[in-house]
């Protein structure tokens, strides 16, 4: 809310014209405007919020408001949502398309999920459309736009740009389109950002720390490329941190889909059905978040009773035994958009189990990119190594049988069945942007790293006539990788 030093100040003029105030003289009197706004006191209170979304049990927009409160609040952000159309309409021209879709209900699932992240206590996440061009990456993010009436925003904007649309989208689904307008040197502290839920930290002209912004949502992106990629153009690899935030999403699932569609429906392909979806989505939207929030909020709880009970069901079904924690992560947010995407039934008029479904092949679909299950640190980690010693077997290790042989930046040295690394090279080389006792830990568990009689992983050898410290790696395994 804004303070005035004075209610005769121009300041304060100005307020209460723009607020709405009606001054049928040209030279209005300040001194009998003051004189009005003291003589007549306010007559009912309103607890006025800078953001959309959750406050005190109460879901806010700009112009509305839902759940029971013997307070009333206003929301004094620019409204975004906006509402076109009935629900029958976008029932009828935009959700039923969304059936056998897997990648169309992923994105209304996520909409739908984002306003109800508080409930849960579910962290913010990142949902990455990766496809080539004209598949229907946009159209997956207009239909998704339409829950909500929110407009699809772009990568292409400043830190500061970002930090705003995020405060825009608390308790909502922020719509990112093209990741490959974002800088590559820039894309993986945004990601961090959206993800953690907080700006950065910055100072005033005195030194005196500012206000950090915070907010909570999901966000969907699209693009031709995927972090990982996007960011090697600056020579950075993404952080599993980064990749476990921004999950990727191949836009087709299969060769036989037609882009991002795997039914068409009555339409003859898929260019005609993404047409039709991209305009429908300009003129049904906004009734369905509004219908979705009028039931959640009148009974919070009774959206939470079924949750853990379907959400252990799922596990059995989908995670195998070897799973790990990084798996369960993934696997909790695909299945948290399912099952909201299921209670939400009575607003897409979608057939039981579909939303379940069609989240979960999305699910699966990552998870046959990321070839099956197991800790991505560990994969990487062990696919770093592979690269190096097929990179630099021949030329920087030399053979221990043939000493002679003079080798030009000589990192260790080889025999038939084993690598032996300096340590050195070892902490700065084969742990290069890794911690030290992770990658001991992950070649150990993979039986790759040898440890002496003393249970001690570097080792003491002699070659030739000299000994020298060594950590052992296992040849035959490194190369079966």
């Amino acid at each position: 809310m804004t303070c005035f030093a004075s209610i005769k100040s121009e300041k304060f003029f100005n307020h209460m014209l723009s607020a709405g105030f009606i001054c049928s003289h040209k030279n209005c009197d300040r001194e009998l405007i003051a004189r009005y706004v003291i003589q007549n006191p306010v007559s009912r209170e309103m607890d006025i919020v800078s953001s959309v979304g959750w406050h005190e049990g109460i879901f806010v927009f700009p112009n509305k408001t839902f759940g029971k409160s013997e307070r009333k609040m206003w929301c004094t952000a620019s409204p975004l949502h906006h509402k076109k159309g009935s629900l029958e309409d976008w029932q009828q021209q935009i959700a039923r398309y969304c059936v056998g879709n897997s990648r169309l209900v992923l994105g209304v699932c996520a909409a739908f999920a984002s306003s109800v992240l508080k409930i849960f206590e579910m962290e913010n996440a990142g949902f990455h459309i990766v496809g080539s061009s004209s598949c229907g990456k946009t159209t997956c993010l207009k239909v998704a736009s339409s829950v909500f009436g929110t407009p699809v925003g772009s990568w292409r904007t400043t830190d500061n740009g970002l930090e705003n649309l995020a405060v825009q989208h608390n308790d909502s689904l922020l719509l990112l389109d093209e990741l490959g307008q974002i800088s590559p040197y820039q894309v993986g502290d945004a990601v961090y950002m959206l993800a953690n839920g907080a700006s950065k930290g910055r100072l005033d002209k005195n030194g005196v720390g500012q206000k950090i912004n915070k907010w909570r949502l999901l966000f969907l992106s699209s693009g031709e490329t995927d972090l990982s990629s996007h960011m090697k153009a600056s020579h950075k690899k993404t952080n599993v941190g980064q990749e476990l935030r921004l999950i990727n999403i191949n836009a087709t699932d299969s060769s036989e889909s037609y882009g991002i569609f795997e039914n068409l429906h009555e339409f003859e392909d898929g260019q005609s059905l993404s047409a039709h979806l991209f305009d429908a989505s300009k003129s049904y939207k906004g009734t369905a978040i509004e219908t979705f929030l009028e039931t959640v909020t009148q009974d919070t709880e009774a959206i939470k009773q079924d949750y853990a009970r379907t959400l252990s069901l799922l596990r059995k079904k989908y995670l195998s035994k070897g799973s790990e924690g990084q798996d369960f992560r993934v696997f909790e947010k695909f299945a948290f958009l399912g099952i909201i995407g299921e209670y939400a039934r009575f607003v897409t008029n979608w057939p039981e189990g579909e939303a379940i479904r069609g989240c979960m092949q999305c699910f699966q679909d990552w998870l046959e990119t990321n070839e099956g299950f197991g800790n991505r640190e560990s994969k990487q980690i062990l696919t770093q190594i592979q690269l190096f010693f097929e990179q630099n077997t021949e030329s920087q290790l030399q053979d221990i049988n043939n000493s002679n042989k003079h080798i030009m930046n000589m990192v260790g040295y080889k025999d038939k069945d084993f690598f032996y690394i300096t340590p050195q090279t070892f902490r700065s080389v084969i742990c290069q942007g890794w911690v030290y006792k992770t990658v001991v830990n992950t070649l150990l568990k993979a039986n790759i790293l040898k440890k002496n009689e003393q249970n001690e992983v570097c080792n003491v050898k002699r070659i030739g006539e000299r000994t020298v410290r060594v950590y052992t790696l296992d040849r035959n395994l490194i190369e079966k990788l």
